[in-house]
Protein backbone atom coordinates (compact mmCIF):
# COMPACT_ATOMS: atom_id res chain seq x y z
CA UNK A 1 0.00 0.00 0.00
CA UNK A 2 1.26 3.22 0.81
CA UNK A 3 3.68 2.88 4.20
CA UNK A 4 6.85 0.94 4.53
CA UNK A 5 5.48 -1.14 7.52
CA UNK A 6 1.88 -2.67 8.61
CA UNK A 7 -0.89 0.06 9.02
CA UNK A 8 -4.17 -1.06 9.62
CA UNK A 9 -5.52 2.44 8.26
CA UNK A 10 -4.09 1.71 4.79
CA UNK A 11 -6.45 0.34 2.83
CA UNK A 12 -4.94 1.90 -0.38
CA UNK A 13 -3.46 -1.47 -1.66
CA UNK A 14 -2.06 -1.50 -4.98
CA UNK A 15 -3.81 -3.87 -7.44
CA UNK A 16 -1.35 -7.24 -8.59
CA UNK A 17 -1.83 -5.93 -12.36
CA UNK A 18 0.09 -2.60 -10.46
CA UNK A 19 2.76 -4.43 -8.70
CA UNK A 20 3.33 -7.03 -11.86
CA UNK A 21 3.79 -4.07 -14.21
CA UNK A 22 5.76 -2.34 -11.87
CA UNK A 23 8.45 -4.88 -11.66
CA UNK A 24 8.55 -5.06 -15.68
CA UNK A 25 9.01 -1.65 -15.83
CA UNK A 26 12.00 -1.27 -13.40
CA UNK A 27 13.56 -4.49 -15.05
CA UNK A 28 12.97 -2.71 -18.73
CA UNK A 29 14.96 0.00 -17.21
CA UNK A 30 18.12 -2.50 -16.07
CA UNK A 31 16.75 -2.37 -12.60
CA UNK A 32 15.56 -4.55 -9.80
CA UNK A 33 12.24 -3.91 -7.77
CA UNK A 34 12.62 -4.65 -3.94
CA UNK A 35 8.71 -5.41 -2.71
CA UNK A 36 8.35 -4.46 0.52
CA UNK A 37 5.90 -6.63 2.81
CA UNK A 38 4.84 -5.35 6.06
CA UNK A 39 3.90 -7.72 8.65
CA UNK A 40 1.28 -7.28 11.66
CA UNK A 41 1.78 -7.59 14.48
CA UNK A 42 2.11 -11.30 15.27
CA UNK A 43 3.85 -11.60 12.71
CA UNK A 44 1.85 -12.91 9.55
CA UNK A 45 1.15 -10.98 6.52
CA UNK A 46 -2.39 -9.29 5.77
CA UNK A 47 -4.20 -11.38 3.59
CA UNK A 48 -4.30 -8.63 0.87
CA UNK A 49 -0.95 -8.84 0.61
CA UNK A 50 -0.84 -12.56 0.54
CA UNK A 51 -3.57 -12.50 -2.05
CA UNK A 52 -1.27 -10.07 -4.03
CA UNK A 53 1.85 -11.67 -3.71
CA UNK A 54 0.00 -14.87 -4.47
CA UNK A 55 -0.95 -13.40 -8.12
CA UNK A 56 2.42 -12.02 -8.60
CA UNK A 57 3.73 -15.54 -8.28
CA UNK A 58 0.78 -16.87 -10.29
CA UNK A 59 2.15 -14.47 -13.25
CA UNK A 60 6.14 -15.32 -12.40
CA UNK A 61 5.05 -19.07 -12.89
CA UNK A 62 4.32 -18.73 -16.70
CA UNK A 63 6.51 -15.42 -17.35
CA UNK A 64 9.36 -16.05 -15.34
CA UNK A 65 11.74 -16.51 -17.95
CA UNK A 66 10.80 -13.09 -19.60
CA UNK A 67 12.08 -11.39 -16.02
CA UNK A 68 15.10 -12.63 -14.84
CA UNK A 69 18.48 -12.92 -16.41
CA UNK A 70 17.09 -10.26 -18.60
CA UNK A 71 18.91 -7.07 -19.93
CA UNK A 72 17.01 -3.38 -20.73
CA UNK A 73 14.99 -2.78 -23.35
CA UNK A 74 16.78 -1.49 -26.42
CA UNK A 75 13.84 0.65 -27.45
CA UNK A 76 13.20 4.07 -25.67
CA UNK A 77 9.28 4.12 -25.50
CA UNK A 78 6.87 1.90 -26.19
CA UNK A 79 3.30 2.90 -25.90
CA UNK A 80 1.81 -0.78 -25.89
CA UNK A 81 4.10 -1.56 -22.92
CA UNK A 82 7.72 -2.81 -21.96
CA UNK A 83 10.55 -4.57 -23.62
CA UNK A 84 12.86 -6.60 -21.75
CA UNK A 85 15.59 -8.95 -23.65
CA UNK A 86 18.40 -12.01 -23.38
CA UNK A 87 20.84 -12.84 -25.85
CA UNK A 88 20.66 -16.60 -26.98
CA UNK A 89 24.28 -17.36 -28.19
CA UNK A 90 24.73 -15.11 -31.41
CA UNK A 91 21.06 -14.15 -31.53
CA UNK A 92 18.67 -12.25 -29.15
CA UNK A 93 14.88 -12.44 -28.05
CA UNK A 94 13.12 -9.61 -27.19
CA UNK A 95 10.55 -10.67 -24.66
CA UNK A 96 7.12 -7.48 -25.11
CA UNK A 97 5.42 -7.12 -22.83
CA UNK A 98 1.86 -5.59 -23.74
CA UNK A 99 0.30 -4.20 -21.29
CA UNK A 100 -2.61 -2.20 -23.73
CA UNK A 101 -3.83 -3.75 -27.11
CA UNK A 102 -3.53 -1.15 -29.87
CA UNK A 103 -6.82 -0.47 -31.39
CA UNK A 104 -5.83 -1.56 -34.61
CA UNK A 105 -4.43 -4.61 -33.72
CA UNK A 106 -0.64 -3.55 -34.72
CA UNK A 107 2.23 -4.40 -32.18
CA UNK A 108 4.80 -1.84 -34.23
CA UNK A 109 8.91 -1.94 -32.82
CA UNK A 110 9.76 1.14 -33.98
CA UNK A 111 13.55 1.10 -36.02
CA UNK A 112 14.12 -2.29 -35.73
CA UNK A 113 16.61 -3.24 -37.94
CA UNK A 114 17.24 -6.94 -37.43
CA UNK A 115 15.93 -9.88 -38.96
CA UNK A 116 13.05 -11.81 -37.21
CA UNK A 117 13.42 -15.07 -37.11
CA UNK A 118 10.22 -16.10 -34.44
CA UNK A 119 7.36 -14.69 -33.13
CA UNK A 120 4.93 -16.35 -30.31
CA UNK A 121 3.14 -15.84 -27.15
CA UNK A 122 5.82 -17.07 -24.16
CA UNK A 123 2.52 -18.85 -22.32
CA UNK A 124 -0.38 -19.17 -24.40
CA UNK A 125 -1.38 -20.58 -28.11
CA UNK A 126 1.80 -22.08 -29.58
CA UNK A 127 0.56 -20.54 -33.03
CA UNK A 128 3.46 -18.01 -34.45
CA UNK A 129 2.21 -14.94 -35.23
CA UNK A 130 2.63 -12.90 -38.38
CA UNK A 131 5.42 -10.52 -38.48
CA UNK A 132 5.99 -8.05 -41.19
CA UNK A 133 8.73 -4.88 -42.37
CA UNK A 134 7.01 -1.75 -42.98
CA UNK A 135 10.00 0.73 -43.54
CA UNK A 136 12.50 0.78 -40.65
CA UNK A 137 10.03 -0.90 -38.23
CA UNK A 138 8.95 -3.97 -37.57
CA UNK A 139 5.18 -4.84 -36.84
CA UNK A 140 3.61 -7.76 -35.57
CA UNK A 141 -0.38 -8.32 -35.66
CA UNK A 142 -1.76 -9.16 -32.61
CA UNK A 143 -5.35 -11.59 -32.14
CA UNK A 144 -8.61 -9.59 -31.19
CA UNK A 145 -8.01 -10.31 -27.48
CA UNK A 146 -4.64 -11.01 -25.81
CA UNK A 147 -3.56 -14.16 -23.72
CA UNK A 148 -2.99 -12.80 -19.68
CA UNK A 149 -5.06 -9.96 -18.93
CA UNK A 150 -2.18 -8.44 -16.74
CA UNK A 151 0.51 -8.00 -19.12
CA UNK A 152 0.87 -11.36 -21.99
CA UNK A 153 4.44 -11.57 -23.08
CA UNK A 154 5.42 -12.48 -26.79
CA UNK A 155 8.91 -13.50 -27.66
CA UNK A 156 10.35 -12.22 -31.06
CA UNK A 157 13.56 -14.27 -31.88
CA UNK A 158 16.13 -11.60 -33.47
CA UNK A 159 19.08 -12.29 -35.88
CA UNK A 160 22.14 -11.07 -33.89
CA UNK A 161 22.25 -7.82 -31.29
CA UNK A 162 19.07 -5.61 -31.47
CA UNK A 163 19.93 -3.04 -33.58
CA UNK A 164 17.75 0.15 -33.12
CA UNK A 165 17.70 3.05 -35.24
CA UNK A 166 18.27 6.42 -33.84
CA UNK A 167 19.09 9.80 -35.38
CA UNK A 168 23.05 10.45 -34.71
CA UNK A 169 24.00 13.27 -32.69
CA UNK A 170 25.77 16.33 -33.56
CA UNK A 171 27.68 17.81 -30.53
CA UNK A 172 29.90 21.06 -30.73
CA UNK A 173 30.79 23.48 -27.98
CA UNK A 174 28.72 26.25 -29.10
CA UNK A 175 26.81 26.95 -32.81
CA UNK A 176 28.75 30.33 -32.84
CA UNK A 177 32.24 30.54 -33.19
CA UNK A 178 35.53 32.66 -34.13
CA UNK A 179 38.11 30.06 -33.27
CA UNK A 180 38.54 26.34 -35.54
CA UNK A 181 35.16 24.34 -34.03
CA UNK A 182 35.16 21.06 -33.29
CA UNK A 183 32.26 19.05 -34.04
CA UNK A 184 31.49 15.40 -32.72
CA UNK A 185 29.12 12.99 -34.49
CA UNK A 186 28.13 10.42 -32.14
CA UNK A 187 25.82 7.41 -32.58
CA UNK A 188 23.46 6.89 -30.12
CA UNK A 189 22.90 2.61 -31.63
CA UNK A 190 25.80 0.69 -31.82
CA UNK A 191 25.77 -1.07 -35.15
CA UNK A 192 25.23 1.88 -36.90
CA UNK A 193 27.09 3.60 -39.82
CA UNK A 194 27.15 7.58 -39.62
CA UNK A 195 28.20 9.62 -42.58
CA UNK A 196 27.88 13.94 -42.86
CA UNK A 197 27.61 16.10 -45.30
CA UNK A 198 29.05 20.12 -44.84
CA UNK A 199 26.83 21.79 -47.56
CA UNK A 200 23.62 21.15 -46.48
CA UNK A 201 22.72 18.65 -48.74
CA UNK A 202 21.42 15.12 -47.86
CA UNK A 203 23.55 12.53 -46.55
CA UNK A 204 23.70 9.16 -48.50
CA UNK A 205 26.11 6.45 -48.56
CA UNK A 206 28.14 7.80 -50.37
CA UNK A 207 28.95 11.01 -48.42
CA UNK A 208 31.86 10.67 -46.29
CA UNK A 209 32.34 8.66 -43.04
CA UNK A 210 32.91 9.68 -39.63
CA UNK A 211 35.99 8.53 -38.53
CA UNK A 212 36.39 11.09 -35.89
CA UNK A 213 35.64 14.63 -35.27
CA UNK A 214 35.28 17.12 -37.76
CA UNK A 215 37.22 20.57 -37.84
CA UNK A 216 35.64 23.05 -38.98
CA UNK A 217 37.06 27.09 -39.57
CA UNK A 218 34.18 28.60 -41.84
CA UNK A 219 30.42 28.98 -41.51
CA UNK A 220 28.66 25.62 -42.87
CA UNK A 221 25.49 23.52 -42.20
CA UNK A 222 26.17 20.01 -40.88
CA UNK A 223 23.93 16.99 -41.60
CA UNK A 224 24.66 13.61 -40.53
CA UNK A 225 22.60 10.08 -40.63
CA UNK A 226 22.79 6.75 -39.50
CA UNK A 227 23.01 3.78 -41.90
CA UNK A 228 22.92 -0.05 -41.54
CA UNK A 229 23.96 -2.56 -43.79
Amino acid sequence: NRHWGWNEADADWKSTTDLVRLLVDVVSKGGNLLLNVGPRADGTFPPRAVERLAGVGRWMKAHGEAIHGTSASPFDVLAWGRCTMKRKGADSVLYLHVFERPADGRLVLPGLGNEVRSAGWLAGPRNPLPVRREGSDVVIDLPPTLPDPIASVLTLGIEGEPIVYRAPEIVAESDIFVRPLEVRLESRSPGLEIRYTLDGSEPTTSSPRCEGPIHIEDTMLVRTRAFHR
